[in-house]
């Protein structure tokens, strides 16, 4: 398994998971051979362009065009980039035509072979995969405050389009449950024998006490046992330690960027 494929994995299934959910879902996807995107509202995720092949020779007048259909709400608000992105220097370009960064990712990979998951789990802590309504809500509750930040609105927007990826074998929603409170969810998205894992959240008052890390593991066990070839994920700075500990190696950077107010 090469540096390359892992780094052009970590950014495939990503985008593999944008068109699958706007398929199931019925929500906006375009493509064309310069961008690509992908608008779920009123779910805030997924939610942005991504997939950029511009002509460095006309880069700027690229840029701003784009721009100003984000401005006028033609397309998403929120630009992503990665090291599949031409120019390779797009980041750099988006912050010179009135961009601002907003976020940034750690694209990780895994080969099973070194997946760690002798550690002492949480105890008591029963996670379960998400079969019906009651479960998709609890792991709305949980995965939508963590992923975007306190809001019903969010919770049950997010919850709705999931609800319509259910059908979809590609795709199993974990919830963990402590005491019978939902505590932790955590997605698996299997797709060309790449195993992704998505939507790590802990509740708030149980962070700190290793629910994480087993919400991530038991979707990379049956990840293994579905004989994937090997796992990605793309971390925010919160979780990225508990993929280190579980053996991922880091390839990528992967960015957002929004347009600068």
């Amino acid at each position: 398994m090469s540096i390359l494929e892992n780094t052009y994995s970590i950014e495939s299934n990503l985008y593999d998971f944008y068109r699958t959910v706007s398929r199931f879902s019925k929500r906006t996807f375009y493509t064309d051979r310069h961008i690509s995107w992908v608008n779920c509202a009123p779910s805030p995720w997924p939610c942005g362009i991504f997939d950029a092949n511009l002509n460095t020779k006309d880069i700027k007048e690229s840029i701003v065009s784009i721009k100003n259909q984000m401005v006028r709400g033609i397309t998403p608000k929120v630009w992503m980039t990665g090291p599949s992105m031409h120019p390779s220097n797009l980041d750099e370009q988006l912050v010179k035509n009135g961009f601002v960064k907003q976020s940034e990712l750690t694209g990780m990979a895994l080969e099973f072979s070194h997946l760690k998951s002798d550690f002492e789990r949480t105890p008591g802590l029963d996670i379960q995969i998400v079969t019906d309504e009651k479960n998709l809500r609890d792991w709305a509750s949980v995965a939508a405050p963590g992923l975007f930040g306190d809001s019903d609105k969010n919770a049950t927007s997010f919850q709705e389009l999931m609800a319509t990826v259910l059908p979809c074998d590609m795709v199993t929603l974990f919830i963990g449950y402590l005491e019978n409170r939902p505590v932790g969810s955590s997605t698996l998205f299997v797709s060309n024998g790449i195993a992704g894992v998505y939507h790590i959240a802990t509740a708030a008052p149980f962070r700190k006490k290793g629910i994480g890390r087993s919400m991530a593991l038991v979707p990379l066990l049956q990840a293994r046992e579905l004989s994937a070839r090997f796992a990605v994920v793309q971390a925010t700075k919160p979780v990225k330690g508990i993929f280190d500990l579980l053996g991922f190696t880091e390839y990528c950077t992967l960015s957002s960027f929004v347009v600068k107010v």
